[in-house]
């Protein structure tokens, strides 16, 4: 907060003190997980002193000083407490005129998100200038404009220009450790252009980074290039690698009110040499309560994946899944083992019913390799895991069934719950 006093009667001369406090949090993260969290506290002064020019500008000088410090709230108990004092000066000129505004400076500041516009306006009301903007958790953005809940740091600067009433940002941003939701990045650098700023945003981005995983799932390094507005999205690239394994996705969307639809053009994971990918081109819809996707065949020289489903909140679900001598080891780079996974997999599961009580029928025969990993574990595994959600309250299954191409005679095993 700042008092603003004036010290002459004409106003001409003034003084400003100002005062601010801040307090929060921010995590550490290494490619791209949080492996501790701080509490950062900071105090800051600031006493400025000026002339007012007229009734077209004002001219002043500042200076600050602050105290930051922070402590580990998370994390390994060897991490110190930090603390730094800062100080320093400002110098700023402003002119106000009616046929153009020219500023140094233009501050906006929430909780750690610091923003600075400098730029001027001519007689046509076209703008041109600069941005720079920095956040260290942009957890803290401001509710009230309906962002989605992010985590990380970020600091970006561009260029703004154009008309008032459609002006255009173009710039780059460096994320680090940014998270949305089950996706979750390492470092990140992104270049953006904005189209019409203040009224309908389009945006254009190209991104690279590493550090991607959604979930659990770790995809590596990534790069993104692709448009998105309030209507609807395209990816006209993404392309993911982890070690030899490299995922590309290429889909449009098409937001609406309670419903969205994605039109999937391209999916291909290549793998040792071995390349899956989409049958042809399709698409799912996804909305408040409801999913469905089509008949999808993922396929390759190997084998073949069909699937099938519905989803409609207290009311329905339906699907099917079928495996076709499907390579095991496509899953190595997403599902962590003790020993690596080989074989092939045979499978056919339905499911139907309510949500809240869903039927499932599910048969696999699996061929593993001379490297296999004991598939008769692996199956008591799953029944363990099974039986710990019964309390759930999930439904059981009508059948379930498994065979081992290893020598033994087949097991029939039962499944208690669906989770």
């Amino acid at each position: 907060s700042e008092f603003y006093q004036p010290l002459d009667w004409k106003m001409r001369w003034f003084v400003a003190p100002s005062a601010e406090y801040i307090r929060g949090t921010q995590k550490i993260w290494f490619e791209g997980r949080a492996f501790a969290e701080y509490e950062f506290r900071t105090a800051e002064a600031r006493l400025a002193a000026g002339r007012v020019l007229g009734k077209w500008g004002e001219l002043r000088l500042g200076a600050f000083t602050s105290d930051v410090r922070g402590k580990p709230l998370i994390g390994n108990p060897e991490f110190e407490s930090v603390s730094e004092l800062r100080g320093g000066g400002t110098l700023s000129f402003r002119i106000d005129t009616e046929d153009s505004v020219v500023f140094d400076r233009a501050d906006f500041r929430f909780a750690d998100l610091a923003v600075e516009l400098r730029g001027a306006t001519d007689p046509a009301e076209v703008f041109t200038g600069t941005v720079t903007a920095r956040s260290t958790d942009l957890a803290t953005l401001p509710r009230s404009w309906s962002w989605p809940p992010l985590t990380g740091r970020a600091a970006g600067a561009g260029r703004v220009d154009g008309p008032l009433d459609n002006l255009r940002f173009r710039g780059t941003v460096d994320l680090d450790g940014a998270g949305l939701a089950d996706v979750a990045t390492g470092r990140t650098t992104a270049r953006l252009e904005v189209a019409d700023v203040l009224g309908d945003p389009f945006f254009g981005v190209e991104a690279e980074g590493d550090g991607l995983r959604v979930g659990e799932v770790p995809l590596g390094d990534f790069r993104l290039g692709g448009t998105v507005s309030a209507a609807g999205a395209v990816v006209e690239e993404f392309r993911a690698v982890r070690g030899d394994t490299v995922l590309e996705v290429g889909l449009r969307a098409a937001f609406g009110d309670s419903l969205h639809v994605f039109d999937l053009d391209v999916l291909t994971v290549s793998l040792e040499g071995t390349e899956w990918g989409l049958a042809e081109p399709t698409s799912f819809e996804l909305g408040r309560g409801r999913f469905f996707l089509p008949t999808t065949v993922v396929a390759s020289p190997r084998g073949s994946l069909r699937v099938d489903a519905y989803y409609e909140r207290d009311a329905v679900v339906t699907g099917e899944l079928e495996l076709d001598n499907f390579d095991l080891a496509l899953l190595g780079p997403f599902v962590p083992t003790a020993e690596p996974l080989s074989g092939t997999a045979t499978a056919h599961a339905v499911v139907g019913g309510v949500p809240a009580d869903p039927v499932v029928e599910l048969q696999v025969r699996v061929r593993p390799t001379a490297l296999a990993v004991p598939w008769p574990a692996v199956a008591d595994w799953i029944v363990a895991t099974s039986s710990s959600r019964r309390s759930r309250g999930t439904s059981p299954l009508i059948t379930r069934s498994m065979s081992m191409a290893t020598g033994a005679p087949a097991r029939r095993l039962p499944m208690v719950g669906m989770g």
